[in-house]
Parts: C-alpha cells; structure tokens; sequence
C-alpha cells in the first residue's frame, strides 16, 4: 500500500505497519522454480489456533470482506477464493477457510454447487469470483 493514508489503507495500517490481524496471519509464497505456483501458508498452523484467536481472525476477515475501499473488498474476496478452491474446506495444516465469515462462504458453496449441476456450460465462470459473483455492493 503505497499511502498509509489513502481511504485503502483504512484501518489496515497504522504508522506504516499492517495492524489487520488476518493479513498479518497469512504468508504468501511467490513462485519459484521449485515451485512454480504461489500459494499462502500460514504464519501458525490453523490446527495450533485456539478458538479465541479464530474469532479475531474471522472478525479481521470480515473488516477486509466489507471494507470501504472495493480494491481491499476484492483482495479478501481473492483470498476467499484461494482459501476454498485450495483446500475445499477441509481441515489441513495451511487450511484457513473456516475463517471466512459464515455470510460470504455462501458464494462459493453455491458456486460449487452451480458448477457441478452442470447447468452452466462454462465451468470456469461458474467457480470465479468475479464470473459468479452473489455479494450486493460490486
């Protein structure tokens, strides 16, 4: 984030630094050439979270997911996506969709559930975010 004081950094960042506890939870790992996909790890395990802590990530997630600045709303839509599509939501070391708020994982159960009707003749807009998109404000 370029300016700490743009309506984007609003409550994300404070003298610089990222406060939002969510971002400051994941870790993501560019490509390399051992591995040619990024993908985002956590900074702890999920399985080493107590719920006291899941609460206050969840909670982070849904400041970014409603945030005022579109281009934050769809960074954690993004993440969303990830965490779903990489793990279908089960319970793995670096598993994180369980933190999503229960009023957005909506989107991507239906989208699945869309996709594997059939009823849609392109599957890859039937799972995208931004192709299936169920949220009311973009």
């Amino acid at each position: 984030m370029e300016n700490p004081d743009s309506e984007a950094a609003q409550g994300l960042v404070e003298d610089g630094n990222i406060i939002n506890d969510m971002l400051l939870y994941l870790n993501p790992q560019p490509a390399t050439d051992k591995f040619p996909i990024g993908r985002i790890m956590l900074n702890e395990s999920q399985m080493n979270t107590d719920l006291d802590i899941k609460d206050v990530l969840m909670s982070s997630f849904y400041q970014l997911l409603t945030h005022p600045n579109r281009n934050v709303r769809q960074l954690a839509r993004d993440v969303a996506f990830y965490a779903y599509y990489s793990t279908y939501d089960t319970n793995t070391v670096n598993s994180f969709f369980d933190l999503v708020p229960p009023e957005f994982r909506t989107q991507y159960d239906l989208s699945m559930r869309k996709a594997l009707s059939g009823n849609d003749s392109n599957i890859i807009n039937a799972i995208s975010p931004r192709g299936n998109n169920v949220f009311d404000d973009d």
